[in-house]
């Protein structure tokens, strides 16, 4: 090969080279998780008592979440006692007087899940259902990391009242 092909040869990779460099994405590093977002609703109020909240899925996974509902709501509100066993959280939001709602965020992905729920060691409700998950990339479609997130709604079924 002659010098000046090899002189060009070398020229061109090295403009491939800084080429890919300067197409590269530039990607922030915002993080992601996934799972699915669980929200129980009470939108006529939730009877005061020990509730356990048991959230499993397709995946063998199993939450757990405990509280005690407060009849007439302190200065710290009105769930005492919160207590979670499992990759789950438990948010609460008060809405006024007894209406609340609830949000388990589990780390689970999945395709169903099951909900049974216990007021005071009674079986109040047990539903079971399909959940469909959606990918994101927060920091943009060419960057990592990827997460699959799903979100279903629950009305609490409340015998009490």
């Amino acid at each position: 090969m002659s010098v000046l092909r090899m002189s060009f040869l070398a020229g061109a990779i090295a403009a491939v080279a800084v080429g890919c460099q300067v197409f590269q994405a530039s990607c922030t590093q915002i993080g992601c998780t996934s799972g699915l977002i669980l929200t129980l609703d009470a939108p006529n109020g939730a009877a005061a008592g020990d509730y356990e909240i048991r959230l499993s899925d397709s995946d063998d996974n199993s939450f757990l979440c405990t509280f005690t509902k407060l009849d007439v709501c302190d200065a710290e509100g009105c769930l005492q006692d919160v207590e979670c066993i499992g990759d789950v959280d438990l948010v609460h939001t008060e809405l006024g007087g007894d209406i609340f709602d609830l949000t388990l965020n589990a780390g689970t992905t999945g395709d169903e899940v099951e909900l049974t729920i216990e007021i005071d060691g009674a079986p109040v409700q047990e539903e079971v259902r399909g959940v469909t998950y959606v990918e994101f990339q927060p920091n943009g479609p060419a960057c990592p990391p990827t997460c699959s997130t799903a979100t279903t709604d629950f009305i609490l079924v409340n015998p009490a009242l």
